[in-house]
């Protein structure tokens, strides 16, 4: 039987009910203006994730905005960067963070980061704290100024607005190993399918006589530091060792082409260490001395960002031959795969043929030459996608003028393919201990036997002096072994890390 309740009673419930309802109209009021804020952190990390992504993007030192104009260098990159992230970030919310809310904004969180701060060389950006750089500009982080989202119903529970914010990081890097290497190929060289690189005035023949095609030069480029690359930053310092390092390793950071000989000049060592600045032109090294050995047969460890050794570009990769040396590096292992391979069996044009026939006696080299000086543009591609992953494939600046004179800036014209092939060593009086090409008996005792001991330890200098290098036309290869083209806008990828 259910009894009416007495006057206390009902009294007591209404109390009840009213705190019940006050309790639920709290919750309520949280969940409504909790939902807001956490829509607005996710309007504030989509904002941030794009502003990063623009700021790796634009980090470099075009065009800067007007407000950016009193800097320069890694502060006038850094600059307009921040510029774009705030532009990107107001047009992705639909509201204004004006410039004094980023002047006023501090990263209060970027000590569990140090590679963005002072400790690890990083830096913040000169107009806010918030837009911050690993020490070569490779990496970018972005920490939004905090955004408040006034509450409706947690004003009850003495809430007002609730604050929100973000970060993200983004980084530049190659989408690709990087390909260009240090050897300069001048104006009066670029039309031959045959160059020269060498130290000195041996060897003098062949192609290596200096008469007819003249020499590959080497450039002073500087090492911007790149994680992917394991390079440390080297803005100053041994050009040698920088010389060395580019070799092996290839030029760690993104360059342009100039093809307006008196347009704008964007100076390498100018730039250094900003990433994404894209320099046109560069110095001329003075020399090429012991680097050309350690950088393409040895290696070493020079500006290695964690100090670990790297091998020489030509080492390894597929037909390995083994040399010997009486220098400190006693043996080092070859890559021994000639140009040849790569020609498309079916389709190659018949004066190519005779490069395959390895077995009568021909010397597969020249004929390999003749089949690129007589290449016509009517023939088309004539090398297998393949080309772009061998050892001996790179890149090297194309100069609008002849080469040669040490300390003057070279502007990039272009970027040509090449195929590094004869290497010379130990040579005096026009003769040399070793002469190595790959895919064909040399001299020194070289063979084309997949192992095979090439000249024996001895008290001669057995130091790489030369290195010749087939040069490629436009349209001999396909599209695989040119993309991403160096200089090209493609070359570059922007990733979000976190």
């Amino acid at each position: 039987m259910i009894g009416w309740l007495n006057s206390d009673e009902r009294g007591a419930s209404a109390v009840l009910v009213a705190a019940s309802l006050f309790l639920l109209m709290g919750f309520t009021a949280l969940t409504i203006d909790w939902g807001a804020a956490t829509n607005q952190r996710r309007q504030n990390q989509s904002a941030a994730d794009f502003g990063v992504l623009a700021a790796a993007q634009f980090a470099n030192v075009d065009a800067p905005p007007i407000e950016c104009g009193a800097f320069s260098g890694q502060d006038l990159a850094a600059c307009k960067a921040s510029v774009e992230v705030r532009d990107i970030v107001n047009a992705n919310l639909g509201l204004a963070l004006l410039a004094g809310d980023w002047a006023a904004c501090v990263d209060t969180d970027v000590a569990s980061y140090p590679e963005f701060t002072p400790a690890q060389n990083g830096f913040a950006s000169p107009i806010t704290d918030c837009v911050r750089f690993s020490e070569s500009m490779q990496k970018v982080r972005v920490f939004l100024p905090t955004i408040a989202v006034d509450t409706t119903f947690g004003q009850i529970m003495g809430r007002a607005v609730i604050d929100t914010g973000a970060f993200a990081h983004a980084q530049a890097d190659f989408k690709e190993a990087s390909k260009v290497i240090p050897f300069a190929l001048p104006s009066n060289l670029a039309g031959q399918s045959h160059g020269c690189l060498k130290t000195s005035g041996n060897p003098n023949w062949d192609v290596c006589d200096g008469s007819v095609t003249g020499n590959f030069g080497s450039m002073d480029i500087r090492i911007y530091g790149n994680e992917t690359t394991n390079t440390d930053t080297a803005c100053t310092g041994n050009a040698n060792d920088m010389l060395l390092s580019n070799i092996a390793r290839g030029v760690d950071h993104p360059l342009s082409k100039q093809p307006d000989p008196a347009g704008p000049q964007k100076v390498d060592d100018d730039l250094c260490p900003i990433f994404n600045a894209k320099p046109n032109s560069s110095l001329a090294q003075p020399g090429v001395g012991s680097n050309l050995d350690d950088g393409l047969t040895f290696g070493g460890n020079a500006f290695s960002l964690d100090g670990s050794s790297y091998p020489g570009r030509l080492q390894d990769g597929g037909g390995v031959v083994v040399r010997n040396s009486g220098g400190p590096n006693p043996i080092t292992r070859l890559n021994n795969t000639p140009l040849w391979n790569y020609l498309i069996g079916g389709n190659s044009p018949g004066f190519c043929n005779t490069v395959y026939d390895i077995g009568t006696g021909i010397d597969t080299p020249t004929e390999m030459q003749a089949c690129l000086d007589m290449w016509g543009a009517g023939v088309g591609v004539i090398f297998e996608p393949t080309i772009k992953d061998a050892k001996r494939y790179a890149f090297v600046p194309e100069f609008h003028i002849p080469f040669g004179t040490p300390g003057t800036e070279y502007r990039f014209k272009d970027f040509r393919p090449v195929y590094l092939n004869t290497t010379y060593y130990g040579c005096s009086a026009g003769t040399c201990s070793i002469v190595h090409t790959p895919g064909v008996s040399d001299t020194g005792g070289c063979g084309v036997d997949p192992i095979e001991t090439c000249g024996t330890p001895g008290p001669w200098n057995n130091a790489l002096e030369a290195v010749t290098a087939f040069i490629f036309k436009p349209g001999m290869l396909p599209a695989d072994a040119l993309d991403p083209f160096p200089g090209d806008d493609d070359e570059i990828e922007y990733a979000l890390i976190r």
